[in-house]
């Protein structure tokens, strides 16, 4: 059976194009929703006036264009760090999906080439816990069935059809034989 999955480095990212694809669309959403809650504010206090102090000088104005004023000034600044921690904040939480799809992959591409000795392992608080159980499960138990089949082909008569059967059944990796509960 293969032994658990170890990760030999760091990979921020495991599927660029959908970690990538997903960041850009929260970053996006973010930044509508800020300019949305702007003008719903701008809309709501457009009758009040507002006196602000500002490099020793006095401004006095409606309070939309004054905070506006604020926010251009300083924007940029809060723009780049609250991007950036949107984006990293989606990376990790992008890592819960993208890991074990990237772990079911490689175990189904190792099925499919007959090495039924793959187990899917995945980290406490990953999705998909419950479909990485239920494909080694079935993994399993095909590697179960498939070693029966063997059994019982060793067990007939010598003949061209059970040595063609053989050769199927013994171009599997099969995982370890497990204990059968009822």
């Amino acid at each position: 059976m293969a032994g658990k999955y170890q990760r030999r480095k760091r990979n921020y990212l495991i599927n660029k194009e959908m970690q990538g694809k997903l960041g850009f669309r929260y970053l996006l959403i973010t930044l509508v929703g800020s300019v949305l809650l702007a003008v719903v504010f701008a809309f709501s206090s457009a009758d009040y006036l507002t006196i602000s102090y500002n490099n020793n000088a006095i401004e006095v104005g409606s309070t939309p264009s004054i905070l506006f004023g604020a926010l251009a000034r300083s924007g940029g600044f809060f723009l780049l760090i609250g991007g950036t921690l949107i984006i990293i904040i989606t990376i990790v939480l992008t890592h819960k999906i993208a890991g074990p799809l990237y772990r079911f992959e490689q175990t189904l591409k190792a099925m499919c080439a007959r090495k039924l000795d793959q187990q899917i392992y995945l980290r406490r608080g990953d999705e998909g816990q419950q479909l990485g159980d239920l494909i080694n499960k079935f993994n399993t138990e095909l590697s179960d069935d498939m070693r029966q089949l063997k059994e019982i082909c060793h067990q007939l008569d010598d003949s061209a059809e059970k040595q063609a059967l053989l050769n199927i059944l013994d171009s599997y990796q099969l995982a370890e034989k497990t204990e059968q509960t009822n």
